[in-house]
């Protein structure tokens, strides 16, 4: 599932993944990402926030969909920033070559208790 959050202002949008990145959803993660990026066409966001903070993993395929990705949003002229909280996922996504498409920050999410 992925919740997006507009900032109208500084044109960006945040796209918050709640599941892992793979192979069994990766059918059901494109098809909710066009929908958001259709909603939201109109405000012609600049910038794309993949928030990853929530994934615990991410195989191969997903790796593959999320280059893709990043890739076709890469050539429609927007910046990309993957915020991720895990370091095994920072690992995969640099070792894949997304550092190479867009930025990368590390942040931990907070412990809610």
């Amino acid at each position: 599932m992925i919740q997006p959050d507009l900032d109208r202002v500084r044109r960006r949008l945040y796209l918050t993944f709640e599941d892992d990145i793979i192979n069994t959803q990766l059918d059901k993660l494109g098809q909710e990402l066009d929908e958001v990026l259709e909603r939201f066409a109109g405000d012609q966001p600049k910038v794309l926030y993949f928030d990853l903070r929530n994934l615990r993993m991410i195989d191969s395929m997903g790796l593959h969909w999320l280059f893709e990705t990043l890739q076709d949003q890469k050539e429609l002229g927007r910046e990309l920033i993957l915020q991720i909280a895990s370091p095994a996922i920072q690992r995969v996504v640099s070792f894949g070559g997304l550092d190479q498409l867009a930025e990368i920050k590390f942040r931990r999410r907070r412990q809610t208790r």
